[in-house]
């Protein structure tokens, strides 16, 4: 544990929003993690003092509390820069998916600045990141090969059909969602999420685990599934198109090919 507790401590340090809800010295902490007497059960003690002082959504509340605050600092935009980082990092650990953010960001700050009137019109987007949760609907379209193990698919809550009843058959019309050869369809319901992205891969997430399951038993034939999904509001009714999320790997800066190769060599 030494290397973790160093680093909790190392974080806190530089934390201005875990500071400023610990109502334990930092330091008195950290003395007990580096004192080699200190035994695991005290250790624990301490955590279960410390997390729920920090816990997600107090984080989330005071972040947006000294945010106001560094706003209406003119020379503060390095503090500014830092509350941000930590907000937003806050914000995908409570649920929300970075495709949400992204274009929420954009089209807050970005797109409509008339609407930008001063320091406190940050309020305006702290609402829209409330975090309510929502219900939606997952549909992907899968091989045949989930149909041989549907009844296993119902210990994950995964309903597999050939034909959708007439409700969902509507909502895939609209967007052209219809069967290719050898498919059927995967429809996992009830999915509690802070936004559509974010339900999609949660859905997925499940599809994974029945995957990998069903390959340590089905050896030549892999259980796969087309990448776009229909998602369905259960609230709203609202019918969307999500396709996967792009692999983080793929967004880094890469070598071109000549220059792969010789690295490779």
């Amino acid at each position: 544990l030494d290397h973790i507790l160093k680093e909790l401590i190392l974080n806190l340090r530089k934390d201005e929003v875990a500071k400023s809800l610990l109502t334990i010295k930092i330091e008195s902490i950290a003395n007990k993690f580096e004192n080699k007497d200190t035994g695991l059960q005290e250790i624990a003690t301490i955590l279960d003092i410390i997390y729920p002082q920090i816990g997600l959504r107090l984080y989330k509340e005071r972040t947006e509390k000294l945010l106001m605050e560094a706003v209406a600092e003119p020379k503060e935009k390095d503090r500014i820069r830092s509350l941000s980082r930590n907000y937003i990092t806050t914000l995908i650990n409570y649920g929300f998916s970075t495709r949400f953010l992204y274009p929420a960001v954009r089209m807050f700050f970005y797109m409509n600045k008339e609407n930008i009137t001063g320091p406190e019109s940050i309020e305006g987007f702290f609402n829209i990141v409330k975090g309510g949760n929502q219900k939606y609907t997952a549909i992907f379209r899968v091989n045949s090969l989930f149909e041989e193990i549907k009844d296993s698919c119902k210990v994950f809550k995964v309903e597999i059909v050939t034909e959708l009843n007439e409700k969902l058959t509507a909502s895939a019309n609209k967007k052209a969602f219809k069967l290719l050869d050898e498919e059927v369809y995967l429809i996992v319901n009830e999915i509690t999420s802070k936004d559509v992205f974010s339900a999609r891969d949660k859905a997925e997430r499940l599809i994974d685990q029945i995957s990998t399951l069903s390959s340590l038993f089905h050896h030549k034939e892999m259980a796969n599934w087309q990448p776009n999904a229909l998602l369905i509001n259960l609230a709203s009714g609202k019918e969307r198109m999500v396709s996967a999320s792009l692999n983080p790997m793929l967004m880094c800066a890469d070598s071109r090919k000549e220059n792969a190769a010789i690295k490779l060599r």
